[in-house]
């Protein structure tokens, strides 16, 4: 069993009974990365995911050539949050990388197992850091062959939005699928609003785009 390394708010007080509601189901079964608090304001994101990364640098799991990979089990879960707070952070650090989103750029010939190994190991030649945001893993097959090829994997799990089948689900990939280095980052941690505070960030975020 890995060591479970976790910071930040870890709650998750108030979610419903089909949302992940035991926290000691997921500490007790799989590595914890970072748990991720709702973080509107952006000097709030920069510090917390600089904290993070430079964590990652000194524990020596950004060595070069490493693949991190971003994976969730459905939209709206984080994993694109997660992915541009770490290239962000990857980039201050001068740290010379390559952001990869799946959909986009792993298509046709690439989604051939042996052809995506080629094209990885000559992308680590010149790479400190490949950072890919994952298929969806209910959408694609292929994600299952990044994640196998992948130096670390990252799981991102939405506190209010996650399903508590998730554990079970993982429990498969690490168990029987073998995937290499597999640890949880908990999106919104601790996040709990009342009625009134959604619909105060709801206005909040319909202004916003309003305005742009």
């Amino acid at each position: 069993m890995r060591m479970i390394v976790a910071f930040g708010d870890t709650g998750l007080s108030g979610t419903s009974p089909s949302e992940i509601t035991r926290w000691k189901d997921i500490v007790a079964a799989f590595a914890i990365s970072a748990s991720v608090p709702y973080m509107r304001k952006k000097i709030e994101q920069v510090k917390y995911f600089r904290s993070w990364v430079l964590q990652m640098e000194l524990k020596d799991m950004l060595n070069k050539g490493n693949v991190l990979l971003i994976s969730s089990y459905s939209v709206n879960e984080g994993d694109l949050f997660i992915s541009e707070g770490l290239k962000r952070e990857f980039e201050f650090l001068g740290k010379k990388n390559l952001f990869i989103d799946a959909k986009e750029i792993i298509v046709g010939e690439l989604e051939r197992p042996e052809v995506w190994k080629t094209y990885l190991k000559q992308l680590k030649k010149e790479y400190e850091v490949i950072l890919i945001k994952n298929f969806i893993l209910n959408e694609s097959s292929s994600s299952l062959m990044l994640m196998a090829t992948a130096d670390l994997n990252f799981l991102v799990l939405d506190s209010r939005r996650s399903k508590k089948t998730t554990v079970s689900a993982t429990d498969i990939l690490q168990e029987d699928l073998k995937v290499p280095d597999l640890q949880f980052v908990l999106n919104r941690a601790g996040y709990n609003p009342n009625l009134f505070t959604q619909l105060k960030e709801m206005m909040y975020w319909i202004f916003k785009k309003q305005r742009k």
